[in-house]
């Protein structure tokens, strides 16, 4: 749906079908009012058809998440199988070091093999994920004071558990407003619009 030009001609408002992206099947001019499908996006941006879903803003942060959530699962195996360093004499064999309950690791001298500790603090990655999820939560509006959520934070006052209750309230009216306005009415009137045509016509 919409005008193409064809050598010096325009046609506007045309309707042009086409079957496996060579065959022009139909073309003609556009029966309908206007063009009978809608756009509506979850956040509108000025001048672009397409704006940004629900899922878009937190993309970055998922993806600090991600990478935080990874190295704590890479500190917690170091830490659970651990690594090892050892004096290459042809001793010892590398495939025999395994940290397992019972295991038994063949040395000529105790100094040859020792055992290296990762750093085992693993709270800085549980705190920044917290953090980034309490960023998330605020981007997206899907904060727990808003959807429910059962834990209490301590850390923040009463005041500012109702401004994000408030903030969380105020996006969800923004984005039903938005589909109300850019969706449902809008394909109400295209259906009153369209049925207005046909019963002229008949």
């Amino acid at each position: 749906y919409g005008d193409f030009k064809i050598g010096d001609k325009i046609y506007y408002d045309y309707i042009a079908v086409v079957a496996n992206d060579k065959h022009l099947i139909r073309f003609e001019s556009n029966p309908y009012p206007e063009k009978p499908f809608i756009f509506c996006t979850y956040e509108q941006i000025p001048n672009q058809l397409y704006g940004i879903g629900v899922i878009e803003p937190g993309l970055g942060i998922q993806n600090l998440v991600n990478t935080f959530s990874n190295q704590k699962a890479d500190v917690m195996s170091l830490i659970i199988n651990g690594m090892w360093a050892y004096v290459d004499d042809g001793i010892i064999d590398p495939e025999e070091i395994v940290a397992k309950p019972g295991a038994l690791i063949a040395v000529k001298d105790p100094q040859n093999i020792k055992p290296l500790h990762p750093d085992t603090t693993v709270t800085i990655s549980y705190n920044e994920i917290a953090q980034l999820k309490s960023e998330y939560q605020e981007v997206t509006g899907a904060t727990k004071y808003f959807t429910g959520g059962p834990s209490v934070d301590f850390r923040k006052t009463a005041t500012e558990v109702a401004a994000l209750q408030s903030a969380g309230v105020v996006r969800f009216s923004e984005v039903i407003q938005n589909v109300e306005q850019n969706a449902l009415k809008r394909a109400i009137r295209l259906v009153f619009a369209y049925n207005t045509v046909f019963n002229e016509s008949q």
